[in-house]
């Protein structure tokens, strides 16, 4: 099922043309290498670390949706065109490694046979819109933000508003108070809110300015409530007054967030309530009202068979507590799939091709946290649809799992990268695996986040225990280490960036981050959340300082030269940084 419309599909094919016509011009020398990186980066197809004429694809999931065919042609150009796993982003895109750049176009030939395309996944231009992969199931949401996360999306790619802009803009929506997507730290994010006047309004709470980074701002409230019919004309006039007033002559002082602190945000926000008056009084034709949600619940198609459950299976039962959540439809479940590292094999993107085909939905959702989901699963097949993700190695615990961390891939392929994340967050979760049952029950929903470098596309500041890589001198030795930050997370439309702590060498992180968790069991008061308990024990008198701080010095090289080695690696560390390509 190809998802693209006529015009978009036409366009598609059009600019994979021109991109192979580039390539061509390129090796002749008929376009300067800038003008040439431009042009890639414009579509999505990155440099990668130390290589040269090998390229990383970068893939938009709108909506972060994937259906039977698209995973199967996604699996396909991942084993002939690519190297390794697949990578699952926070921003809901996959990205493909190791491709060829004479084979770049033959590969988005194949990606667009199933509607799927690199376009405007890089560049200054709006990224890829995020949302709740809960959208419409969850029991919490105000309504289902959906069709609005599609309206935005479908307004903004290949819009010549948008394709030169001062900086990447990044959308995010919620359908509920607890801010699964994260829009509290976007450029743009939209809360989901019902408004009482005699019947119900549906709309929107609106945060502007936010971002990331190495220097996070959280975002201001545009206005206490926005209509849905509003949302559209609102999130125009804020890109049109980014367009016009964004520093071009420095890029980095040109995101969104660094304007609304010159300008102050008062100022910003009455200059976006004019800009929208404009763009309402000359909108071509009626503006779209407020959207019917989506989800309903799909027929069959066909069931996967049921299973008796044998009753002393704690593999499942185990595995239902923490990947198995109620939907607000009865009798359906939504359930997680961590993925560690954000990656899938092709042969595991296969497995899920055949799942979603065997499931209600028929698609599966990637999720701003890295996990995949799969929806409306009846409560009779979860033991059926263990059995299969089990055979394809795709049954570990996560969700509320302490074990299902976030990570970006780090100095493997990140030009940009200082330590090796992945390779960390691997041998962190092996330890997590192994905690017994009251242990991972009493850590339940603490999250930890692992970036390779300051800019925070695992999102460290909104981790539980955040971690930042970076390198330190140690006698005359350069070492991986990591910047500890503790009680991050987003709530009501507020961000809690984690506070700085230890910097940790990068091999006694997993022994810190235990020793961390088993206190908090020990000295948490009650049903005290991880959160609460950091709070109330950063407030005293610096006890983490105490408890970790023999984890810090490092006995000389010749003694333990492992201590000096990065996760995934045994050389001597060093730090090569390229040049950036996330415009």
């Amino acid at each position: 099922m190809n998802t693209l419309s006529t015009r978009n599909q036409e366009s598609l094919t059009a600019e994979i043309d021109r991109l192979a016509e580039a390539i061509v011009q390129r090796r002749q020398g008929r376009i300067t290498e800038d003008d040439f990186r431009t042009f890639r980066l414009h579509n999505g197809i990155y440099g990668m670390r130390g290589l040269t004429d090998v390229q990383m694809l970068r893939v938009r999931i709108p909506l972060g949706r994937l259906n039977s065919e698209q995973l199967g042609i996604l699996a396909g150009v991942t084993r002939h065109f690519g190297q390794g796993a697949a990578h699952f982003t926070t921003r809901q895109d996959v990205q493909i490694y190791h491709v060829p750049l004479p084979r770049v176009p033959q590969a988005l030939r194949f990606l667009a046979q199933a509607g799927l395309s690199t376009r405007e996944t890089s560049g200054n231009i709006v990224r890829n819109v995020t949302t709740c992969s809960l959208a419409g199931v969850c029991p919490h949401e105000a309504f289902d933000v959906t069709p609005y996360a599609r309206l935005l999306g479908d307004y903004f790619l290949r819009n010549p508003l948008t394709q030169r802009l001062p900086r990447k803009f990044k959308i995010a929506l919620s359908g509920c108070a607890r801010d699964c997507a994260y829009a509290a730290v976007h450029d743009l994010g939209a809360l989901a809110i019902n408004r009482q006047n005699g019947t119900e309004s549906p709309g929107f709470r609106l945060l502007i300015g936010g971002g990331l980074g190495a220097a996070p701002r959280m975002a201001e409230a545009l206005e206490p409530f926005t209509p849905a019919e509003d949302l559209l004309p609102t999130a125009v006039a804020i890109v049109h007054l980014f367009n016009r007033l964004g520093n071009r002559g420095n890029k980095n002082k040109a995101r969104l967030k660094l304007l609304l602190a010159e300008m102050g945000a008062g100022a910003f926000r009455q200059q976006v309530l004019e800009e929208r008056r404009l763009v309402k009084a000359t909108w071509p034709g009626p503006l779209p009202a407020a959207l019917p949600p989506e989800a309903a619940i799909p027929a069959p198609h066909p069931p996967l068979d049921s299973r008796p459950v044998a009753a002393a299976n704690a593999d499942f039962a185990r595995w239902r507590r923490f990947n198995a959540v109620a939907q607000r439809q009865e009798g359906t479940y939504a359930v997680r799939i961590p993925l560690p590292g954000g990656d899938l094999t092709p042969a595991q993107l296969e497995s899920l091709a055949a799942l979603a085909h065997d499931l209600p939905e028929q698609q599966v959702r990637f999720t701003p946290h890295q996990n995949a989901l799969l929806r409306f699963v009846p409560r009779h097949i979860l033991f059926s649809l263990f059995t299969r993700l089990d055979e394809a190695g795709l049954a570990g615990t996560g969700g509320s799992h302490i074990a299902d961390i976030v990570s970006c891939p780090g100095a493997s392929t990140c030009a940009l990268a200082v330590t090796r994340s992945s390779d960390l967050a691997e041998a962190l979760a092996r330890r997590l695996a192994d905690l017994n049952d009251a242990e991972a029950d009493d850590l339940q929903g603490v999250r930890i986040k692992i970036n390779g470098c300051p800019n925070a596309c695992a999102h460290h500041w909104l981790g539980d225990a955040g971690l930042c890589g970076m390198a330190r001198k140690v006698g005359d030795q350069l070492v991986p280490h990591y910047q500890l930050y503790l009680g991050g997370g987003t709530e009501e439309g507020q961000a809690a960036f984690g506070r700085s702590t230890l910097r940790l060498p990068a091999r006694r992180v997993p022994e810190a981050l235990i020793r961390l968790l088993r206190m908090y069991r020990v000295r948490r008061t009650g049903d005290e959340l991880f959160g609460e308990w950091l709070r109330r024990e950063q407030a005293g008198d610096g006890f983490l300082r105490d408890a970790l701080s023999d984890l810090v010095p490092l006995p000389p090289y010749d003694v333990d030269p492992t201590d000096y080695f990065d996760w995934g690696s045994e050389d001597t560390f060093r730090v090569e940084i390229g040049e950036s390509e996330c415009a």
